[in-house]
């Protein structure tokens, strides 16, 4: 491997580990109180009542399993997609709060209601973040990945 193989290999490694980081730490205090999340979810008034609640117990694991699964390189392409996947879908969620005009927070970080407000940032950090999924999935190969050491046990 060349140089600067070596270099885009490490970027990319270190992009998909803060990525799991991020997702991870969003998911701890959503798994924490399932119900203060599903009173953020229900903010956004478009699912209420026993599926917002359902939303609030299974995303945040999701969220969690993605995470760890980009922090330790373990079945990295499949938590990679689906960190695109659930990007795409808040992406929608908050234009379509936008759209409304909804003054609800965001849900993401914090369920504290008076955190801050759903704004256009919010699209923008989450294009990003689409990006970086989105390079994670596309590169060839994952170093500092436990895929790899698997692979070459068995």
């Amino acid at each position: 491997m060349t140089t600067p193989q070596i270099r885009r290999d490490a970027a990319i490694a270190v992009l998909r580990i803060l990525l799991g980081v991020l997702f991870l730490y969003a998911s701890l205090g959503k798994i924490t109180d399932p119900t203060a999340f599903a009173s953020s979810v229900t903010a956004y008034d478009i699912v209420g009542g026993h599926a917002a609640l359902f939303l609030a117990t299974v995303l945040p694991w999701v969220e969690a399993l993605c995470g760890v699964g980009l922090i330790l390189g373990l079945f990295w392409r499949g938590s990679a997609f689906l960190t695109i996947l659930m990007l795409a879908q808040f992406t929608a969620v908050v234009l379509y709060a936008l759209w409304r005009g909804l003054d609800i927070s965001c849900g993401c970080y914090t369920q504290d209601p008076a955190a801050e407000r759903l704004g256009w940032w919010k699209i923008g950090e989450n294009a990003i973040l689409l990006v970086v999924a989105t390079l994670v999935l596309r590169h060839p190969r994952a170093i500092l990945a436990l895929d790899r050491v698997l692979r070459r046990s068995l």
